[in-house]
């Protein structure tokens, strides 16, 4: 795994674990948002260990874009989740538009 995959998938993961651990860190919510908040730091924590090993970055990038799009999803149709799901778009179109860079150059 290059220097620049390592790195990506290290952050993935440490933004995972920031979720799982203080999940209203960044958008405070309710216990419902904090769980999910929580679900999606497991899903960040398991996609960075799978990158490069078992998940090529071409995969994962299309992971984050999905991800991105349903967060697209709520954010029109919800006023309560509004934040968190920009949030959540924002990180998934970075981590796609990386992953996607990545799986150019292999």
């Amino acid at each position: 795994m290059s220097a620049a995959a390592s790195a990506l998938e290290g952050g993935r993961v440490l933004i995972g674990a920031a979720d799982l651990v203080a999940p209203g860190a960044i958008v405070p919510g309710t216990p419902f948002a904090d769980g999910l908040y929580r679900a999606l730091g497991i899903r960040q924590i398991v996609q960075g260990l799978l990158t490069g090993r078992l998940l090529g970055h071409r995969a994962a990038a299309a992971v984050d874009a999905l991800h991105a799009a349903s967060m697209v999803v709520v954010a029109l149709r919800s006023t309560r989740f509004r934040s968190a799901a920009l949030v959540q778009v924002g990180l998934g179109s970075a981590f796609a538009a990386a992953e996607s860079a990545l799986g150019r150059r292999s």
